[in-house]
C-alpha cells in the first residue's frame, strides 16, 4: 500500500472482519452460559434462603414480601460494588448485569414499599 492508500469501505479494498464462528467465539459462547447459569443458581439460592427464613420465623405476608424486597436491593446494590458479584460473566458481558441490576433494584424497591404498606395495614 501507498502513503495515500486507506482500507475501508470507500477505498474499494476488502475490510476483514472476524468470522463470529470461530473457535474463540464458541468457547467464548460457552463460557457465557456457563456464567448465566451461575448466576441464575445464585439468585435462586438467595430466594430459597429468604424463603426458609421467612417460613423459619413465621413471617406474615408482609413481612415476606420486605424479605424478598431486601434481597433484590441488598443483590442490585452488592452488583454495583462488588464487579463479580453474579459470578464471572458479569466481567464477560457487563451490559447485561447493568440491565439485571436495575431490576433487581427496581422489583426491590416495590417489594420493599408493597410489603411496608400490607405490614402497616395489618398491624393497625
Amino acid at each position: 500500500m501507498g502513503p495515500g492508500a486507506s482500507t475501508g469501505p470507500r477505498s474499494g479494498a476488502p475490510c476483514t472482519v472476524p468470522a463470529r464462528g470461530g473457535p474463540a467465539w464458541q468457547r467464548r459462547q460457552h463460557w457465557l452460559h456457563f456464567t448465566r447459569v451461575w448466576a441464575f443458581v445464585k439468585m435462586a439460592i438467595l430466594a430459597y434462603s429468604t424463603w426458609w427464613a421467612m417460613d423459619y420465623i413465621h413471617a406474615r405476608l408482609g413481612a415476606r414480601l420486605c424479605g424478598y424486597g431486601a434481597v433484590c436491593l441488598f443483590s442490585a446494590v452488592s452488583s454495583r460494588w462488588r464487579k463479580r458479584y453474579f459470578g464471572p460473566g458479569q466481567q464477560l458481558e457487563p451490559e447485561v448485569y447493568e440491565v439485571v441490576q436495575q431490576w433487581l433494584y427496581g422489583v426491590g424497591t416495590v417489594l420493599v414499599l408493597v410489603g411496608g404498606a400490607i405490614a402497616v395495614a395489618q398491624a393497625a
